[in-house]
């Protein structure tokens, strides 16, 4: 299981914390300044795969501190992009503007797929 989101810089202090006491956990996060965190920098996550047969196993989807990072950047200029669209004073500008200034971008692998709800279980419970 995994998931991807964008979260206030004060709750994503909290979900580090919940997030660092779980070994079966990956993740990396990051903002448009450029802070970085990941439980384990030179982990690599497949998240999806394939079967086929006749045929090895095959991965076409990995996440890595590398590809993070490419896609941090990527996706907070979108936060950007999509600012310029309103004038920039207006309510619109200034609430992407700050979410651009203090989210970060999140992804949370979890390693125990043969439990479904695993993941949900983590993020929801209290």
């Amino acid at each position: 299981p995994f998931v991807e989101l964008f979260l206030p810089s004060a709750d994503w202090e909290k979900l580090q914390r919940k997030l660092a006491d779980h070994e079966e956990v990956s993740y990396f996060a990051g903002n448009a300044a450029g802070d970085f965190a990941a439980s384990d920098e030179e982990s690599v996550n497949p998240v999806t795969w394939g079967s086929f047969a006749g045929k090895e196993i095959i991965t076409p989807t990995i996440i890595e501190s590398v590809s993070f990072l490419a896609w941090r950047d990527e996706a907070f200029s979108t936060w950007s992009e999509w600012q310029r669209v309103y004038p920039p004073h207006s309510h619109t500008a200034r609430l992407l503007g700050g979410i651009k200034r203090d989210y970060w971008l999140v992804n949370i692998i979890h390693h125990s797929f043969v439990e479904p709800g695993a993941l949900w279980d983590l993020l929801l419970k209290g």
